[in-house]
């Protein structure tokens, strides 16, 4: 059995990443996405979950980017999490192989 993904699948679950963020990140990479999509940021109003499903579906450069986007803020909020955790970041060093 094969399994083919669209290019609608990639561009549906960055959506819901998307859509998913806690304020004010949320309406930030909105507006950032409005922006490089078709320049619409500029009138204030944020895309619909639809708008930004058919640009990142439509574009796949944009899909590519918001792909790293979302990457790099995770990395960014695991990295704070465990730089702001003494215990964990002591529990690491203590189970940290040497070699």
């Amino acid at each position: 059995m094969v399994i083919r993904m669209t290019l609608q699948q990639p561009a549906e679950h960055l959506t819901d990443a998307l859509f998913c963020q806690e304020e004010p990140w949320r309406s930030r990479f909105l507006a950032l996405v409005a922006h490089y999509a078709d320049g619409q940021a500029e009138d204030g109003r944020l895309p619909t979950r639809e708008e930004v499903t058919a640009w990142l579906g439509r574009k796949p450069h944009l899909c590519s980017w918001v792909a790293q986007l979302l990457m790099t803020w995770y990395s960014a909020q695991v990295r704070d999490m465990v730089d702001s955790s003494v215990p964990l970041q002591c529990f690491l060093q203590a189970n940290s192989d040497p070699g």
